[in-house]
């Protein structure tokens, strides 16, 4: 419920155009066309990412705006973040249990995750290689196909990619980069075992922890928000595992 006594809501950045709007300055002054998608540092920074293929930077104590990474559609990598170009970042995490300092972003289009690494000025690829493709136990980097990222998000040491068209939700560990399944692999409905389940088009999420994350579902009448309690195996299972996705 709101207490309309006590809440606002207020404009931080954006004039109502869609033009684009390079130089920085008061973010409300400047033009933001289209944003899709936000992501916050501990050092009140905003992160903004839109359809005109920038991503901006908000200093919440200031309300300047800076434009940081991209303007151009495309694809370049491995070089500093204002040289960069990618298509729209459909969904961005920061990993604020890391010493490191950067941002995750899904390049859909492109079929890539990049890392804008602020620590070094730098923008490189998570996973993807241009592919619509995927391959179970690879190794993430820039050479391994990752098709149609559309979500990304992440607790401690781990990441979690959704995707549509591969129908699934997949988990990398940073200590090893390998990708793995977490749930899905398939178009299904109902409630699954984890390792057999099957569900539509997954969009974006967002990870309470190691073993509960969330995840927005859409694909016919399968319009729903799910849940999914993972608990990694001691062993190896002679049965299916027990904690079903609510």
């Amino acid at each position: 419920m709101i207490n309309k006594t006590t809440s606002i809501l207020s404009n931080i950045a954006g004039n109502t155009a869609c033009t684009p709007s390079w130089a920085p300055g008061p973010a409300l002054s400047i033009s933001i066309c289209r944003p899709r998608s936000l992501a916050i540092n501990d050092n009140q920074e905003l992160f903004v990412a839109d359809e005109l293929f920038t991503l901006r930077r908000i200093n919440l104590r200031t309300s300047m705006m800076y434009l940081i990474a991209g303007n151009v559609s495309g694809f370049v990598d491995n070089v500093t973040p204002i040289n960069a170009r990618f298509v729209t970042l459909d969904s961005m995490w920061i990993n604020l249990q890391s010493n490191s300092n950067g941002v995750y972003g899904t390049d859909y289009s492109n079929h890539r995750v990049r890392y804008i690494d602020f620590d070094n000025n730098y923008v490189s690829t998570f996973v993807g290689n241009g592919a619509a493709s995927y391959q179970e136990g690879a190794v993430a980097s820039s050479a391994t196909a990752f098709s149609y990222p559309s979500g990304v998000c992440g607790s401690n040491n781990q990441i979690f990619l959704t995707t549509l068209y591969l129908y699934r939700i997949v988990r990398v560990q940073l200590s090893n980069s390998i990708l793995k399944t977490l749930v899905g692999g398939g178009i299904g409905l109902g409630e699954e075992f984890v390792s057999t389940s099957q569900i539509g088009y997954a969009y974006s999420c967002f990870a309470v922890s190691n073993s509960i994350m969330y995840f927005s579902e859409s694909y016919g009448t399968r319009n729903r928000v799910r849940r999914v309690q993972y608990t990694e195996p001691t062993s190896q299972p002679t049965s299916q595992p027990s904690t079903r996705p609510s």
